[in-house]
């Protein structure tokens, strides 16, 4: 598995080289689907550069097949994995890259029209404690207006050698703006979204470990080489928590990402 990655990035330095001689550009690659891309289609909102032609894949759907294939001998471990509002690209990926037995939870897939294995709130999470090894959570707090009980859930459910990742739409430059009660139009103005009640900010991280979580943030620049991220067109943030300090997901951020660099050959 590792190896592969080593290939990967070899190619995409070589192709991302090639592009100031050829006027017609290419040379990207989604890590998801593991096929070559000429132009990554837009996103949610017209966002450019953001979704896989082939698979639908997002930036951070990419940004976590990267990190999950470094981590191929943790989340080889895993018995069961929990998707909160899954998407066909991670459920996919999830599948692929684990035995674990898969479960992909929403309290109204219906809004989204996901197809998911258990209709359950995460303020509430219907799993026993300590019974989730792996967790994806991405884009998910934003619209629970009680994300502190979410977040002590998360760290309820998950196993004492288990982790989860989780990602929010994030401005690290200010405080958390949050308003549940907000109309749909401010909501749209100050959040982003008319379904999102907040837009985290710099005290995101201390909300996490308020709940019972350790945090450890991974920046895609941390780990990998800027022809690399422009190659598949990746961008932000992954959070990877944990219950409590201790193991592979109670690290300090910077050693974390130094590991997933140095397992990446970077």
């Amino acid at each position: 598995m590792i190896k592969s990655i080593k290939w990967w990035l070899s190619r995409w330095r070589s192709n991302v080289d090639a592009q100031a001689v050829d006027e017609k550009g290419g040379g990207g690659y989604c890590p998801v689907c593991s096929s070559d891309v000429d132009v990554f289609g837009p996103g949610p909102n017209g966002r450019p550069g953001a979704r896989c032609p082939s698979c639908g894949a997002l930036e951070r759907h990419r940004f976590l097949a990267v990190v999950l294939k470094a981590m191929a001998s943790e989340v080889g471990d895993a018995r069961q994995i929990l998707e909160v509002a899954p998407t066909p690209a991670v459920a996919g990926l999830l599948r692929r890259e684990s035995h674990a037995y898969y479960v992909g939870l929403d309290l109204d897939p219906a809004a989204d029209g996901r197809s998911v294995d258990v209709i359950g709130d995460l303020c509430a999470a219907p799993f026993a404690s300590g019974s989730i090894d792996l967790a994806v959570c991405f884009h998910v707090f934003e619209h629970i207006p009680d994300d502190a009980t979410a977040m002590a859930e998360l760290a309820r459910i998950l196993s004492p050698s288990g982790f989860a990742f989780v990602q929010v739409p994030w401005n690290r430059s200010s405080p958390t703006d949050e308003d549940p009660t907000a109309s749909s139009e401010e909501r749209v103005r100050r959040f982003g979204q008319a379904d999102h009640v907040r837009l985290y900010g710099s005290d995101f991280e201390e909300r996490m470990r308020a709940s019972g979580l350790s945090v450890s943030r991974i920046a895609v620049s941390a780990i990998l080489s800027q022809s690399a991220i422009e190659a598949m067109a990746l961008r932000g943030i992954i959070w990877m928590v944990a219950p409590e300090a201790g193991g592979l997901g109670g690290q300090a951020g910077d050693t974390l990402a130094n590991l997933i660099r140095t397992r990446l050959g970077g």
